[in-house]
């Protein structure tokens, strides 16, 4: 243990108290008659093709043990800059140093479609490009009088010194003349002596398996194959980095092959384990969850009925065909994963958003399943209340979270767990991920999370409709822009983007408010409900947000999860 003296002296070399923002340029190495111009920016401020202008951001970022310092930078040249690279600093103070975890270019993606009603705050650039994808090329181009983003982030250790560290961020590179430059800026940091260590939010991005080639760099990529895991481990990775525990599989019949051996099926569950293993090996996984069962036989109104795989098509419950299905699955599901020791944090989809007429069809399925095994654990997205007790984890999305919250409470005071979910709705002033909402809007997610007492989070599309064709659009000309996917595929691996950075942010921030609440919870609740006003009304003033989030630093000084 570090004597009192010592960690006195450590947090005074640190400059404990607090570092003003660094106001003098960097040491700029800069060819004569050129101007290459490197500004720092607000991290939750998306810089569009359209601006001209970029307001300075000074202020040291204020963050815990186990949390991510974000910086953001503008670069524009009066000539063509070739060979350009990020070199980000460490992040030093006497007692110790810390690396960069991330240094990327952000590049465009087109919207491409929009629904109304729009937010108040939604943002429509006449090119309809956002700045999203964290491209982490080692080396880059900029053209003559164009504004490029740039993001850089360091992971903070859970046991570095708590203080006040500072880095340089350069950009180097060569003009059109061929001639050397350097610009750089300076960052700084006030590490609290507060640390998450552990996630207890948890929090599902789908990602579609189907999709793993795009990243293969022109490979062919089997599914299932060795290559195939090596970059799903790639995609883990992202998923994990960013504050994803649960895993979806599906379709389920992909994972557990089942095949006929006379009347019986036989059941073959080598890639389910491969892949779950993978998850908890890689991905932080506390949740499995089991795909769809059931799915719609027609329109939006029509009956669900059972996926039946080796008849290869849909049969209402009253076939016997789906009901031999189900009876045998469902046992064989229960024993193989009791024996591995995952059935207690298995959930079972049975089918996806409930609503009007499909009610019906659906409770009657969930109570065959539930009949083969009662304590498997079932959650849906839910368009509805009235799902005769069927349902363990309600996640309704964000607007029927809204409608029905009383409801919702007494479901979760009653025993069941409670999530919520966004997709291409809720629409308007709500929270969301599309493309034309503010940054911090995607960081309150998980505030209200908090808020309203939800300790899941579920979205469908973290890398859905990867294809050539919208790799740089983000939508299907059904979905808002942004609403399919949240990564983007890279040479060999995922590429993060701005949005899920804000994701992972508003996860610790979760956190954060969670420890407070265990040792103030009147304090933790007033501080939410500062920021999130109702489930469709914020405070995004990035000021004040960040002052709440200051507030609840200092009162935890001196707290670890």
């Amino acid at each position: 243990m570090i004597p009192q003296l010592m960690l006195l002296a450590l947090l005074a070399a640190c400059g404990h108290e607090g570092v003003q923002p660094e106001t003098v340029p960097g040491k700029d190495e800069v060819p004569g008659g050129t101007v290459i111009n490197l500004v720092r920016v607000d991290p939750l401020e998306k810089i569009f093709q359209e601006q001209t202008a970029y307001d300075a951001y000074g202020e040291a970022e204020d963050l815990a043990r186990g949390e991510t310092a974000t910086f953001q930078f503008v670069l524009k040249s009066d000539t063509d800059l070739s060979e350009v690279s990020i070199v980000p600093g460490d992040l030093k103070c006497i007692a110790g140093s810390i690396p960069f975890t991330l240094k990327a270019r952000e590049k465009y993606t087109r919207a491409g479609f929009h629904l109304e009603p729009a937010a108040d705050d939604a943002m429509f650039p006449a090119s309809d490009q956002y700045p999203d994808c964290l491209d982490e090329s080692e080396i880059f181009d900029v053209a003559k009088n164009k504004a490029v983003p740039l993001w850089v982030s360091y992971r903070i250790p859970e046991d570095c010194e708590a203080g006040d560290y500072s880095a340089t961020v350069a950009v180097t590179g060569k003009i059109s003349s061929g001639e050397d430059f350097r610009v750089e800026s300076k960052i700084s940091v006030k590490i609290y002596d507060v640390t998450i260590r552990e996630q207890n939010l948890l929090v599902s991005n789908w990602h579609a398996h189907k999709f793993i080639p795009m990243i293969g760099n022109g490979m062919s990529v089997p599914i299932f194959s060795d290559l195939y895991y090596d970059l799903l481990t790639e995609m883990v990775h992202v998923m994990r980095d960013h504050g994803q525990n649960v895993y979806w599989l599906n379709p389920l019949s992909d994972y557990i092959k089942a095949t006929r051996s006379g009347d019986d099926y036989v059941f073959d569950f080598k890639e389910f384990d491969r892949t779950v293993q993978l998850y908890i090996d890689e991905g932080n996984l506390k949740r499995i969850e089991g795909g769809h069962l059931a799915r719609r036989s027609g329109n939006w109104e029509s009956d669900y009925w059972v996926t039946v795989p080796d008849k290869g098509g849909l049969f209402p419950l009253s076939d016997p065909a789906a009901q031999k299905y189900l009876s045998s699955l469902i046992p064989a599901l229960k024993k193989h994963l009791s024996e591995k020791g995952w059935w207690d944090i298995y959930l079972q989809h049975i089918g996806d958003e409930p609503a009007g007429p499909s009610v019906k069809s659906y409770i009657e399925i969930a109570n065959f399943v539930k009949d083969l095994a009662p304590d498997l654990t079932i959650l849906d997205a839910v368009h509805s209340k009235d799902l005769g007790g069927t349902v363990d984890v309600w996640c309704p999305e964000l607007d029927h979270f809204e409608e029905d919250y009383s409801f919702y409470k007494q479901r979760k005071a009653a025993g069941d767990q409670l999530w919520y979910y966004t997709c291409m709705a809720p629409r308007g002033n709500y929270a969301n991920r599309f493309l034309e909402l503010p940054l911090i809007k995607t960081r309150l997610l998980h505030w209200i999370n908090f808020r309203y007492g939800a300790t899941g989070y579920l979205h469908w599309g973290f890398n859905q409709d990867w294809t050539e064709a919208l790799r740089w659009i983000a939508t299907d000309n059904y979905c808002p822009g942004g609403d399919t996917y949240i990564v983007y595929p890279g040479p060999g691996k995922v590429y993060s983007s701005i949005r899920l950075e804000a994701m992972r942010d508003g996860i610790n921030d979760y956190e954060l408010l969670r420890m407070l609440a265990r040792k103030d919870p009147s304090m933790a609740n007033g501080l939410a409900a500062n920021i999130i006003l109702d489930f469709g009304a914020y405070n995004t003033d990035k000021e004040a947000f960040r002052a709440t989030r200051r507030t609840l630093l200092l009162a935890l000084e001196g707290e670890t999860e």
